[in-house]
């Protein structure tokens, strides 16, 4: 990970747990384990709807970002949660992170979604399953509340 892309960085837990959007796969280094779901968990599309998951793929991604907090051998290292630029997956992405500290944090829909509120570019708004323009655009926030 550059420094720029270091820069860009939301910080979820200072020192210990991030998310960020990258242009290429990082290599883990002794202070830093990367870890993406890009192609893990997976949206099933109807027409031109993306996301958010559902509620199973959260419960999963919930699982299994607790187990790397908790793992002895990632113990003092940071945990990244990179994604793809591609405004789909980076949005789905940080939809779900948003939702961990929802669920697992306690935190407020509006205190998970702060950190990611200024990113650049803004996050494609999610839309309804029909092949019409969509009249509805869904945030992340929205998914969070």
């Amino acid at each position: 990970m550059t420094e720029r892309e270091l820069a860009s960085a939301v910080t979820i837990i200072p020192d210990r747990l991030y998310w960020v959007a990258l242009q290429s796969v990082p290599k883990n280094t002794a202070r830093t384990h990367y870890f993406c779901i890009d192609n893990a968990l997976l949206y099933e599309a109807f027409f031109a709807d993306f996301g958010p998951l559902n509620l199973g793929m959260v419960y999963h991604y919930c699982k299994i970002l607790e187990a790397k907090l908790t793992d002895p051998a990632l113990e003092g290292k940071r945990i990244v949660h990179y994604c793809a630029h591609d405004p789909k997956k980076r949005a789905n992405a940080a939809c779900l992170m948003c939702l961990y500290q929802v669920a697992k944090m306690h935190r407020s829909a509006e205190q998970s979604y702060e950190p990611f509120s200024a990113a650049s570019p803004a996050f494609l708004p999610f839309r309804d399953a029909s092949c019409s323009p969509t009249s509805f655009p869904i945030t992340i926030l929205d998914c969070c509340r």
